[in-house]
């Protein structure tokens, strides 16, 4: 490369050259080089309050009192905890149950923003800072703290949640994020390469959307809506968390183009709510 550059100048490889640089009084003397390609600039970790922003898009459900105090059942992992449902038929369904069994109640559905529920939901579970993470991650031995509140849960769509926990098992994500997820149970999210939607994006926005869903079968709806053909490209999946802790922490990845996509359900039940 160097002997191309210098033949195109006309130059001997290495010789010195005098040449005159505007603005100075003397002759200063240069080689010819080559500087070698510069890496791409790394994209920015998001601040936390878009974070919140790409998460609180999503509604969550839950079943509370006249008191708006959230009712405990038993979650999908066995405990007794207070449950945030991603899907909303779920959450229907156990409202339904838990008024067979206290028709006194005055039981009802509300939503959260799910950055809410995810911050409560981590908040309430303490891990003891003694703890050996990497050994309780194989014998699910996690310490919580002895308050008298029961854990709060957010729950995926239990036929996701079956479908891909050991792929789950694969995140990226430090171990003590992957405990609370052995603990509390994973999000899983679906999204492919080739899908992406339009943004109408202001200064600082991205202007191409990567969607992330909550059902794969709500994947396979939006790629047939865009006129994809035939079956859906290969499902990339991860889980709410391992996202949560990419997009504050990483800066290999523009970030901005994440979007979460509420299930189509949940965003029909808030237009009736308004």
């Amino acid at each position: 490369i160097m002997f191309l550059l210098a033949a195109a100048l006309g130059l001997s490889v290495g010789a010195p050259v005098a040449t005159r640089c505007s603005g100075y009084e003397r002759s200063i003397v240069c080689t010819a080089s080559v500087e070698p390609p510069q890496a791409p600039l790394p994209f920015r970790p998001l601040p936390e309050e878009l974070i919140r922003s790409k998460l609180n898009g999503v509604p969550v459900f839950s079943v509370v009192n006249d008191a708006e105090e959230m009712f405990p059942i038993q979650a999908s992992s066995g405990d007794l905890a207070c449950v945030f449902h991603v899907d909303l038929d779920e959450a229907r369904e156990v409202l339904r149950a838990l008024r067979k069994v206290n028709p006194l109640l005055p039981l009802r559905l509300v939503a959260t923003p799910l950055g809410t529920a995810l911050e409560l939901s981590d908040r309430v579970l303490e891990v003891d800072p003694t703890l050996d993470v990497e050994a309780a991650l194989e014998t699910d031995d996690v310490i919580v703290s002895d308050s008298r509140m029961p854990l709060l849960v957010i729950q995926a769509p239990l036929a996701e949640l079956e479908a891909s926990e050991d792929a789950l098992s694969d995140s990226p994500a430090p171990l003590l994020l992957q405990l609370r997820n052995r603990r509390l149970g994973a999000v899983p999210l679906f999204g492919c390469d080739e899908l992406r939607f339009q943004s109408a994006a202001s200064v600082g926005e991205a202007a191409e959307l990567l969607p992330l869903f909550f059902k794969r079968e709500e994947l396979h709806s939006a790629w047939r809506a865009i006129g994809g053909e035939g079956a859906p490209p290969p499902t990339r999946m991860t889980d709410l968390r391992t996202v949560v802790w990419q997009m504050g922490s990483d800066s290999a990845y523009d970030w901005r183009q994440v979007l979460l996509v509420a299930p189509d359900a949940s965003i029909e039940y808030l237009q009736n709510k308004q």
